[in-house]
């Protein structure tokens, strides 16, 4: 059985030929990658599996995004 990230189009990462017929959370994880099987604060079920490569790679965070960035209307406090 092969597993492929949910990002596959973009990372091309995936477990291939798993000896089992469909490898558990816990060996996924081992391996570096996120699993999340349940369901979300709003109610729908989320069967997630993300990579290592996916996992580390940087995402801004709101600070960074925001920085140096001036709005409509925005005016100098000093």
């Amino acid at each position: 059985m092969n597993v492929y990230c949910d990002n596959y189009a973009t990372c091309n990462s995936a477990v291939l030929d798993w000896s089992l017929d469909y490898p558990s959370d816990g060996a996924l994880r081992v391996r570096g990658w996120a699993v999340f099987r349940g369901e979300s604060m709003t109610g729908k079920h989320l069967d997630v599996k993300l990579c290592g490569k996916c996992m580390a790679s940087h995402r801004p965070t709101r600070a960074e995004v925001l920085e140096g960035q001036v709005l409509e209307g925005q005016e100098e406090l000093f």
